[in-house]
């Protein structure tokens, strides 16, 4: 009999240690879960996108001029569009996220092969955010300068910065061709040029 009475007692000592086991890990064994955090973050840098109109491609060209002194001489597409607007403007693209301030310079003055120069202070601008036979208006002209200026601030994405060109000619500039190059920037609005 004591070998029976043994063997009834480890299998109660067995089950007791199972059952004491099991409400020991209760937590383990019902498949609870844990939960921690992960940050996530990105960061999205403001974007710009420009693009000239057919016309503005092409380059700014000026009209001969017969009789000098010449004032306020019109660049080619200073009234081409439509209404009477300028053909000249650059495009800020829908692939920009941002406003765009556009920015403007020039290489230097107008100068032919000979080196006879106009001045700068003669190659002038106007700008604006539309255009129609007045807008932008040559009362609101600004000169050529060789470091970038402002022409027009804030142009929406999808938005337009239209410009005329104007050149004066003194009284005893030498004959000849005259060029230069005009360089745009476009900027994320409110940065400096």
């Amino acid at each position: 009999m004591e070998s029976g009475f043994y063997r009834k007692f480890l299998v109660i000592v067995l089950i007791a240690s199972v059952l004491l086991l099991g409400i020991e890990n209760i937590n383990a064994f019902t498949g609870y879960a844990s939960n921690n955090m992960a940050p996530s973050n990105v960061t999205i840098v403001k974007s710009v996108a420009i693009s000239f109109s057919t016309n503005l491609g092409e380059g700014v060209l000026f009209e001969e001029v017969r009789f000098l002194p010449a004032t306020n001489v019109n660049a080619s597409h200073n009234y081409d569009d439509p209404a009477n607007g300028t053909g000249y403007f650059v495009a800020v693209s829908s692939d920009s996220n941002t406003a765009v301030d556009l920015c403007l310079k020039a290489d230097g003055p107008l100068t032919t092969l000979g080196g006879d120069t106009i001045p700068l202070s003669g190659e002038t601008y106007s700008a604006a955010l539309s255009t129609d036979s007045v807008i932008p208006d040559v009362l609101n002209e600004v000169s050529m300068t060789t470091n970038y200026s402002l022409v027009t601030s804030d142009i929406p994405v999808g938005g337009y910065g239209y410009m005329r060109f104007f050149l004066d000619v003194p009284v005893a500039q030498a004959p000849g061709d005259y060029q230069n190059n005009l360089f745009f920037k476009g900027n994320v609005a409110g940065i400096l040029c």
